[in-house]
């Protein structure tokens, strides 16, 4: 079922490629001739709002560029210098380069995922991965490839970026439960802005929850509404709405507020367990 999911993703990915490309004037071949030639062992992926179907007309087109580069001594998603460019009036582009051996080190750390899924003991073993290296998974995960795409494929592999959804969905659903416990115990102490804004960062964690276990896992926030709005078929209109209006309604009834969201909890675990069956063993951890 995930194979046929991420064919359907990248069918949906090149149909907004071609969209965005058509609103400058420009196919894709005339792109792929504007870019410098690369390595055989490099590849070179669109990525951002634009492959994301997120994007507007006057949005820059990112890429990343993963080739053969220093070994980074820091583990992690540090990036090296980018780089931007302009291909015409309102046309830009910012290509990012990553090394290789910098991947190989994640790649080190992702290669983990089925065994702390499985085993639970185990997450408290595997390295959390930083919100850049998130990002990154995210991008080559759903990149659209424009130069030697099967050199991206063979990163997806060794990445284990199939398996991303799930990584998220659990970690989504430790930080939900951990900030909805502050909130309760900031209401038990009276103090109702800190409750509020916990309730508030928990209900943002619990709609990341959901997004992963729908197989979203763009980790920048300022598109979730947008992107759950998108995954109202596989969600539900019924959750959606809830969601939103937990998230988006400033409230003065504190108790009730959390009362709310504390069922609301309850619901959207049950949902994402039932659309991510891999976090079901970890539901009773804690």
């Amino acid at each position: 079922m995930g194979g046929v999911l991420m064919s359907l993703s990248a069918l949906m990915d090149r149909s907004t490629v071609m969209d965005f490309l058509d609103s400058w004037g420009m196919t894709l071949d005339e792109l792929r001739d504007l870019v410098p030639a690369i390595r055989p062992s490099d590849t070179l992926l669109l990525t951002g709002s634009v492959n994301g179907g997120l994007a507007h007309r006057n949005s820059v087109l990112d890429m990343l560029l993963i080739g053969s580069g220093t070994r980074s001594s820091a583990t992690g998603a540090a990036l090296s210098p980018s780089a931007s460019y302009t291909l015409g009036a309102g046309r830009s582009v910012h290509v990012r380069f990553f090394a290789a051996e910098a991947l190989e080190q994640i790649a080190a750390t992702t290669s983990r995922f089925d065994e702390a899924l499985y085993e639970p003991a185990a997450l408290a073993c595997i390295p959390r991965l930083s919100e850049d290296t998130r990002l990154l998974l995210h991008e080559v995960r759903v990149g659209f490839g424009l130069l030697n795409p099967s050199i991206a494929q063979a990163w997806r592999e060794a990445l284990r970026v199939d398996r991303l959804h799930c990584y998220l969905a659990f970690l989504h659903l430790m930080r939900h439960r951990a900030r909805l416990r502050s909130a309760i115990s900031y209401t038990m102490d009276g103090d109702a802005e800190t409750t509020q804004w916990m309730i508030r960062e928990s209900v943002e964690e619990l709609l990341a929850l959901v997004l992963a276990a729908a197989q979203e896992t763009n980790p920048r926030k300022r598109w979730h509404l947008r992107l759950l709005r998108d995954k109202e078929v596989v969600v539900g209109q019924e959750s959606v709405s809830r969601l939103v209006a937990a998230l988006c309604t400033w409230r003065h009834d504190i108790p009730e507020y959390l009362d709310e969201v504390v069922a609301l909890s309850d619901d959207m675990i049950a949902l994402s367990a039932r659309l991510c069956t891999e976090i079901v063993g970890v539901l009773d951890m804690e």
